[in-house]
């Protein structure tokens, strides 16, 4: 602005499964960078990086954050905030029940715990819990996308030849797909079988399940299957 310019620094970052995202600085956050490479080897753990910002790109399936006036890059993990951060989970308001904003990383169970766990309808909290396991299959063979209602994202049912949402009690003319994808899991506590829905899976794969439906049935495994060894094979919060 007014023939002013302002320095840019492109960084990438990459976590412990290999996913990597490009960070924009501008300006005076582009100064704190510096021009030598950082040594990571020097360090035996990952480092903590909590990006913030509300100005998302998603560009041919990769994710890059821009920084605005309200972007905030922290990798300082003795900043006692972002030591130990929360995971955040959105839960849609609905009449008669609370929204969940804040999931707290200690709420663990095992897969045992899991197994024999009830469901609490009347505390939406004590039912978000956190599994540390490891995915052993994807059970690819069994579907990885279903007809949905649009309205309310459940599964259509056949009915006469027509589609139908039990939900909605409505007649659904056209229906949206969506993912749904089945995965082994075990800890040395038990095994059991996960389901991933349409936003996990699409954060694996980077592509929305229209643009794999309109490739060819294998090109759309592999795909899936690709996206999936991010996690297979290795401990992951769940």
């Amino acid at each position: 602005a007014g023939g002013q310019s302002s320095r840019i620094r492109e960084i990438t970052i990459e976590n412990v499964m290999g996913s990597t995202m490009k960070i924009a600085l501008w300006g005076s956050a582009a100064n704190q960078v510096r021009n030598d490479p950082i040594d990571c080897d020097s360090t035996p753990w990952p480092v903590l990086v909590d990006v913030c910002s509300t100005f998302v790109k998603n560009y041919h399936g990769k994710v890059t954050l821009s920084s605005t006036n309200v972007t905030k890059v922290y990798n300082n993990v003795d900043i006692c905030p972002y030591a130990r951060p929360p995971l955040h989970i959105m839960v849609p308001t609905r009449k008669g029940k609370t929204t969940i904003h804040i999931f707290d990383s200690d709420n663990r169970k095992t897969i045992s715990q899991l197994l024999t766990a009830k469901w609490d309808p009347s505390f939406q909290a004590a039912n978000v819990i956190m599994c540390n396991a490891t995915a052993t299959n994807v059970m690819i063979e069994s579907g990885w996308h279903y007809l949905a209602c649009p309205r309310c994202s459940k599964k259509v049912l056949s009915d006469n030849g027509d589609l139908w949402c039990n939900k909605s009690k409505a007649k659904v003319d056209m229906p949206i797909a969506r993912y749904m994808l089945r995965f082994e899991v075990e800890y040395h506590t038990g095994t059991t079988v996960f389901v991933a829905l349409d936003s996990e899976i699409q954060n694996l794969v980077c592509l929305t399940v229209a643009e794999l439906i309109g490739t060819s049935e294998d090109n759309a495994k592999e795909t899936i299957m690709s996206g999936f060894s991010q996690i297979l094979h290795k401990v992951v919060d769940f």
